[in-house]
């Protein structure tokens, strides 16, 4: 997804469950129906 113009976005996915582009990045990687990884997780595999 481009970061153009996405200063006038409020809310980001298609169905704005996420207010900020953070939440945006994090979202899918803790979603236990996506990735259902914690972030300490994520570092150790890294």
């Amino acid at each position: 997804m481009p970061l153009s113009n996405l200063i006038w976005h409020k809310h980001f996915f298609w169905d704005g469950r996420v207010s900020a582009l953070r939440d945006q990045v994090l979202h899918p990687i803790q979603d236990p129906l996506e990735m259902g990884e914690t972030l300490a997780g994520v570092l150790k595999k890294l």
